[in-house]
């Protein structure tokens, strides 16, 4: 198994750029070729992505990834980010894809990535990430591993 370094950053803080600058940022960077890699429903319409409310406004960089975040959107029984996520090539800082994921602090205050949202007409579940095996006195079954999406 792989080793990781583990590090924490307490001071990340926005690009000082606009909120105007960061959308037009994001939209050259796809101009010059990066490309916009949204899954489910988005997957067949990314240009839907590329307007208000779901432009982005913000951006973070922290080690080797850029993240675009749009304005703080609130839907029904979801608070959430949109944030594009651009891995940067080590050799060229390029970004070549984009990658909408969203954001969210869940009920315990804890921040963090949906893996997959499912909306109907009767609920709204959000994926919590990884599962695992876990015994118990009923033998074994599988869990939410909640903290593989913990930001």
């Amino acid at each position: 198994m792989a080793s990781h370094e583990t590090r924490v950053i307490a001071d990340v803080r926005p690009l000082e750029a606009s909120p105007r600058r960061i959308g037009r940022d994001f939209l050259a960077l796809l101009d010059s070729g990066a490309e916009l890699l949204p899954v489910g429903e988005a997957r067949d319409a990314p240009e839907l992505l590329l307007h208000a409310p779901y432009l982005p406004r913000h951006a973070i960089e922290l080690f080797d990834a850029v993240y675009y975040l749009t304005d703080f959107l609130f839907e029904e029984g979801l608070d959430f980010f949109v944030a594009y996520v651009g891995l940067r090539d080590p050799r060229t800082r390029r970004v070549a894809k984009l990658h909408p994921r969203i954001f969210y602090k869940d009920s315990s205050l804890v921040w963090r990535v949906a893996s997959h949202v499912i909306r109907t007409n009767g609920e709204d579940w959000i994926g919590k990430g990884d599962v695992k095996w876990v015994r118990n006195g009923d033998g074994e079954h599988l869990e939410s591993d909640e903290d593989t999406t913990n930001l």
